[in-house]
């Protein structure tokens, strides 16, 4: 549900980019640039530059705690993954609009969106996301001498 909220918000993003005319011909033409250098990183480096964003996304706290709910940590919790990505040039699936508005204004195919954009963020976000907070928690609860019914047996049983 998260993953389809994310492509449909960065294709209405793009939609209203390019058809809503937001930024003029020369910044589109700029971004059209970045998009093509984007495009030619290649399927194996975007899965990895992917991955690490998911990674550092994933293990930043990005919900406030209930005592920062009205200070202004609150903003930065939640948006500072979001600024320092494309710096690094980490990538998103949420950050592919940019290849998006180049598919809406012709410049770049549907496919290569697919081939060079959506397909390895997606494998490199879930790697990257998935991955490492799942073996962190295993490590955590993997020598815990106390089990559970879900595990097969109960405390009692031993």
């Amino acid at each position: 549900m998260i993953f389809g909220a994310n492509v449909l918000g960065a294709m209405l993003f793009a939609f209203t980019v390019v058809y809503g005319e937001v930024l003029p011909p020369p910044a589109l033409q700029v971004l059209f640039g970045e998009v093509a250098g984007k495009l030619d990183h290649g399927f194996w480096n975007t899965i990895l530059k992917a991955g690490v964003g998911g990674w550092l996304v994933r293990l930043w706290p990005g919900w406030p705690s209930p005592s920062e709910i009205r200070s202004s940590r609150r903003l930065q919790s939640t948006c500072w993954p979001s600024l320092y990505r494309p710096a690094v040039q980490f990538y998103c699936v949420a950050g592919s609009s940019e290849v998006l508005i180049g598919v809406f204004a012709g410049e770049v195919s549907s496919l290569e969106y697919l081939r060079g954009s959506l397909l390895p963020a997606t494998l490199g976000n879930t790697i990257g996301g998935v991955f490492p907070v799942a073996v962190l928690d295993y490590g955590q609860v993997a020598g815990s001498s106390k089990k559970t019914s879900l595990a097969g047996y109960a405390e009692e049983d031993e």
